[in-house]
């Protein structure tokens, strides 16, 4: 769904799917999707917090030179993960090599129910490599992700408290339990790394929203 029709659409982060998919194919194993954004937009906290905003194959034209140019700058176009079927909006990475970097994924989401706030959902992880990889109806070389995924999360998490105090970020079990195995290319705690521009999601919630929240996702 494009981005102009999502825009009014209104998501419980409960019920979100946690998890991307780099092809519409069943033959792709999952991705973690493990960061929630509550606010207009997170490139300011991208960029405050040195985040280099990458092209993305899907969203922008790329031409021979520029490839060239993004190589040597070490700042790769990033291929495309599906989340509901769709690309990301935006790509960020850190500074790194051309086979090692964190980088991260963000898809608008909607406008959440109880809070009223614009929702970004994204998925961090951490490239350590390559590895022949079936993309786009081809095997191609792409790169290999660590599956600890936690890990990304919880150096965003300090990363955002060390920034300044504007940003709030905790820690919430969002998703599932999860194990490296066939069907997923990471593993998880299950939690989802929650960063707003105001207080804490939790204690933003009304009394019986904060029960109903606690109670769908001890069930979940």
């Amino acid at each position: 769904m494009p981005l102009t029709q999502t825009q009014n659409v209104e998501v419980n982060l409960a019920e979100l799917d946690y998890k991307v998919y780099a092809g519409q194919s069943t033959l792709y194993a999952a991705q973690a999707l493990n960061v929630v954004y509550l606010g207009e937009s997170p490139v300011k906290l991208m960029d405050e917090l040195g985040w280099i905003q990458n092209k993305t194959f899907s969203r922008s034209d790329i031409e021979l030179a520029d490839y060239v140019s993004l190589l040597q700058q070490r700042t790769p176009p990033v291929s495309d993960l599906l989340w509901n079927g769709q690309p990301q909006h935006f790509a960020f990475q850190l500074p790194g090599t051309l086979t090692h970097r964190s980088h991260i994924r963000w898809w608008y989401a909607g406008i959440d129910a109880q809070t009223k706030q614009t929702v970004w959902v994204g998925a961090l992880s951490y490239d350590d490599g390559l590895k022949l990889t079936p993309y786009g109806g081809i095997v191609t070389v792409l790169h290999s992700i660590s599956p600890d995924v936690d890990v990304e999360r919880e150096q965003l998490k300090t990363d955002v408290f060390r920034l300044n105090d504007r940003w709030n970020a905790e820690n919430i079990q969002l998703a599932s339990v999860t194990k490296n195995n066939s069907q997923h290319d990471y593993f998880t705690d299950g939690h989802v790394l929650v960063v707003s521009e105001q207080a804490s999601y939790v204690n933003n919630l009304q009394p019986s929203e904060s029960i109903e929240f606690i109670t769908m996702n001890t069930q979940s």
